[in-house]
């Protein structure tokens, strides 16, 4: 800021707001109304941020003052419910609510909505300490709807009173009117006294329906000291009058006149009370700034005044809608400067790359006059010297910017140019082989200044009317384009020498066979370009002193001549390689059996040429890893060795197939005599060999039979099953079983006669052997009153047999019954019949065979013999087999039916014996599973 000489005095004003930040008296509130707006607890809460909030929910919160809430206006919905509010004359500053809970407070006194609120609202006021809400219905007219004033507090005692209270509405400082509102309650219009604080005093009528108090002062009244009300003191507000102004100047200069650093406070009498101060700067009797700051100081400097002239200022404290007097009128002047003139030559053109130079400019003031160049990209100056930066135009300004007796100097222009330097770019010689693609073609440069090099401009393009399909020559390089903002490029050309392409002529490697004709010898080529080819060039020969019959080697196959415009032609030899022929030699595949010696191994030959045969060379070896005691399976017969001048052998192997060797299973022929045990098999066995024995077998061979031990006389089949084994191949050979057995025939009967009792009699049973096979009879079962001399006997092929039967009766009864003959042929049955007789007396009633029931017969499971019609009242039971053998028995059964599990039995034949005290009956049972 330019220094100003001043002569001055100084005012201010401020809101609710203090520096644009809401103030809020309760800590609670404060959190919750940030919180609300998403700001940090302890970020500013700005005047812009009020107008955001439309509805605050800050219920049971401990809220004791809502102080500060007055500036949210455009609150529509408000819940202050559950705190420890008394004082709500906030809230009548805020025209937009439509709900107020404020239910569960200390509010003695609702008067206040009642004055302020223009539109239909609901207050809940439940659970507070109103008492006066009866004759505030009847008295007033009012769009407020109150909730719960019926539902108050009944303990109100230890409430602060409001009562006395005053608030100061309005101050209009032109019409000398203050206006305020008194939040006590009366029914009628009070009487009032105002007291000022140069001891004078004014009567005033309080208003009975609005409770305002409105008083007109003359200008010379002071502030308001006291009020009271019938004669009550009440709660006023603060004086506002400001009597002093101050004006604080620098330390080194007190003068009236003084020099402006911007260092200069303005200060004036703190008022009590004060939450602000309005400043008001008028020039010419017009107002020039209005400020307002919340201290009774402001520094000149933040008023930003600097045009020469005379000024007024002065101030007034203000108190939320209230203020005070202006103070006293200070006053101030900033006086003119003394103008200043430059004296600025015009500039000498230069070129780019000079030195720096001196400007010479000077002014009137003798003041130091600073320069600026509007081009930085063509030269720059610091202080008066001027470096040159680049080619062009430039304006150079001298200007002077006065101080605290010269005004700021007109600024002087002058133009410098800069011309540009001279360049010499030269398209450097390049060389390069016939068909290749032109090389980078590269420029030097001579002239360069300030470390330049090619990178500060657009080069000239290097080219050439030669390209890859040129002939070998010299060409002219020429520069075209290239431009600078610093330099004058001169081109100069340069030259492009194409040599001959190296061709590289190669003898192509051949080969044959050993006693083949030569093949065709060709030539490749490595270093053709531009689509040439062999065509193009007078090819070179190639030749070799190799022919048919030279032996396997290598021969050179050499190349001479040729020639070519554009082609340095190398010649690069070629290799002729005879190779061996090939002959495969292959091991002939073999046989044997196991067990065997290996055969004679033979080799056989394809590829002898010329007449030759195995004689004109070192066989190979046959061999292989089998021998006689190898199992049977192929195995490699495999070539080693062998060798030969003019072949290359290649061995393939042939095969020894070891096959099985034969092996005869052969069941040993048996005998048996019916009835005896079929005999265990032997196999015999013809064929093994490597001391094998049937260990070897993987599976044994088996033998069987279909006779059992109660076949008949016959010849049966021992059937043989071959086994198997790793290295034999078994064959089976049946043999037979021979079955003897005897031929005989037995009587169907013998009958004796009628007995006296103690009577005995005997028959002789006799068997006639025609078999070829001995008859073993093992046991003999008779019924009651027969006896046998013997019960088991043998009867060999072609001999007799007999056995004695005797009968002697007990009892006056028939002895009719079976005898069961148990042999080795089987069970047979001989029918008996007699009978015993005596005088008198005799018991006619005895137990017949038929009168024994057995079922089902032959059994599996169970037996039943039923015994109803016995003419005995026990019997005992026995079940014998045909040894003697007892299986079941069972005394004294007077039941007419017993039951017998036979399913544990094995199969046979048994007898049934039954005893009682009729008679003895047996009879056959046969158990069958």
């Amino acid at each position: 800021m330019k220094k100003q000489l001043i002569i001055f005095i100084l005012s201010i004003l401020f809101p609710v707001f203090v520096n644009g930040q809401v103030q809020l008296v309760d800590h609670n509130l404060d959190s919750l109304i940030r919180f609300e707006l998403g700001l940090q607890p302890d970020g500013i809460l700005n005047e812009s941020d009020v107008s955001k909030l439309t509805r605050l929910d800050a219920s049971a919160l401990r809220i004791s003052d809502i102080s500060g809430l007055e500036v949210f206006v455009n609150l529509e919905f408000l819940n202050l419910n559950t705190n420890s509010i008394s004082d709500i004359s906030p809230l009548a500053l805020l025209p937009n609510l439509r709900y107020v809970g404020l239910s569960n407070n200390n509010i003695s006194d609702v008067f206040p909505l009642l004055v302020t609120l223009s539109e239909s609202v609901q207050v809940d006021i439940t659970q507070n300490c109103v008492t006066n809400m009866e004759v505030l219905e009847e008295n007033l007219i009012s769009p407020v709807v109150f909730i719960g004033g019926d539902d108050q507090k009944s303990d109100c005692a230890a409430l602060p009173s409001f009562l006395n209270q005053f608030d100061v509405i309005s101050m209009n400082l032109q019409t000398r009117e203050v206006r305020f509102l008194y939040r006590g309650f009366h029914p009628t219009a009070q009487s009032g006294l105002i007291e000022f604080g140069n001891e004078e005093s004014a009567d005033v009528l309080l208003n009975g329906v609005t409770n305002e108090l409105v008083y007109s002062y003359e200008a010379n009244d002071n502030f308001i000291a006291r009020l009271s009300l019938n004669g009550a003191e009440l709660q006023t507000p603060v004086g506002l009058a400001i009597n002093e102004l101050n004006l604080i100047l620098p330390e080194n200069n007190k003068s009236e006149r003084i020099e402006y650093w911007g260092d200069q406070l303005f200060t004036w009498q703190s008022i009590e009370g004060a939450l602000s101060y309005e400043i008001l700067i008028s020039k010419d009797g017009e107002e020039v700034v209005a400020d307002f700051v919340s201290e009774n100081q402001l520094p000149f400097d933040k008023l930003e005044i600097s045009e020469p002239g005379n000024y007024n200022w002065k101030v007034r404290a203000l108190n939320g809608n209230s203020s005070g007097s202006w103070s006293e009128v200070f006053a101030f002047e900033i006086l003119a400067l003394e103008n200043s003139t430059i004296n600025f030559n015009a500039l000498s053109d230069k070129t780019y790359g000079d030195s720096p130079f001196i400007l010479t400019a000077s002014a009137s003031s003798n003041l130091k006059v600073a320069y600026s160049s509007s081009n930085t990209n063509v030269a720059t100056v610091i202080d008066n010297q001027v470096t040159i930066v680049g080619a062009g135009a430039t304006t150079i300004t001298a200007s002077q910017t006065g101080n605290e007796n010269y005004a700021e100097a007109l600024d002087v222009e002058q133009t410098l140019i800069i011309n540009k330097a001279p360049l010499a770019a030269t398209a450097e010689d390049k060389f390069k082989v016939y068909g290749e693609a032109n090389p980078n073609f590269t420029v030097s440069y001579a002239g360069f200044m300030n470390g330049d090099d090619e990178s500060t401009i657009t080069e000239p393009v290097a080219s050439t009317t030669a390209d890859a399909s040129s002939d070998v020559g010299t060409y002219d390089i020429t520069l075209a384009g290239g431009s600078s903002s610093n330099y004058n490029i001169i081109p100069v050309g340069g030259n492009l020498t194409i040599k001959k392409a190296p061709l590289a002529a190669t003898a192509e490697d051949k080969s044959k066979v050993y006693g083949e004709a030569n093949p065709n010898f060709t030539i490749s080529y490595a270093g053709f370009v531009n689509g040439d080819d062999e065509s193009t060039i007078t090819e070179p020969v190639a030749s070799t002193t190799a022919d048919a019959s030279s032996d396997v080697g290598t021969y050179n196959i050499t190349l001479a001549g040729g020639s070519s415009t554009n082609y340095d032609i190398i010649p690069v030899n070629g290799n002729l390689t005879i190779n061996k022929a090939p002959l495969a030699a292959t091991a002939e595949d073999k046989s044997k059996v196991y067990g065997e010696a290996n055969p004679n191994f033979t080799v056989s030959y394809a590829g002898f040429v010329n007449g030759d045969d195995k004689s004109t060379i070192t066989e190979p070896v046959a061999s292989t890893t089998a021998d006689t005691s190898s199992d049977v399976g192929t195995y490699n017969i495999t070539l080693a060795g062998g060798s030969a001048t003019n072949y290359s052998l290649e061995n393939f192997n042939g095969s020894l197939s070891v096959m099985k060797a034969s092996l005869t299973a052969t069941a040993q022929d048996e005998t048996i005599n019916k009835g005896d045990l079929i005999p265990e098999f032997i196999i015999v066995y013809s064929g093994f060999v490597n001391n094998d024995d049937k260990a070897v077998f993987t599976t044994e061979s088996t033998v069987s039979t279909t006779a059992t031990s109660t076949s008949d006389r016959g010849v049966y089949t021992i059937e043989v099953i071959a086994g198997t084994a790793e290295n034999y191949s078994l064959t089976g050979v049946n043999g037979t079983l021979t079955v003897t057995g005897p031929v005989y025939s037995l009587p169907s009967k013998v009958e004796f006669g009628d007995l006296t009792l103690g009577d005995t009699q005997s028959k002789q049973v006799i068997f006639e052997n025609t078999g070829d096979g001995a008859l073993n009879v093992t046991g003999i079962a008779l019924p009651a009153g027969y006896v046998v001399d013997q019960s088991s006997f043998n009867v060999e092929a072609g001999a007799n047999g007999v056995f004695t039967l005797t009968f002697t009766p007990i009892a006056d009864q028939s002895y009719n019954g079976d005898i069961i003959i148990t042999s080795n042929n089987g069970a047979e049955t001989i029918r008996v019949i007699g009978s015993g007789q005596i005088v008198t007396g005799v018991d006619d009633e005895q137990l017949d065979i038929d009168e024994v029931g057995l079922f089902p017969n032959p059994a599996d499971q169970w037996l039943v013999i039923n015994l109803t019609e016995s003419p005995a009242s026990f019997a005992n039971l026995s079940l014998v087999d045909l040894k003697g053998n007892k299986a079941w028995a069972k005394k004294s059964i007077s039941r007419a039916e017993e039951r017998v599990n036979v399913s544990t039995f094995s199969s046979g034949v048994y007898l049934l014996v039954v005893e009682t005290s009729k008679g003895t009956v047996i009879k056959k049972v046969i158990v069958r599973h």
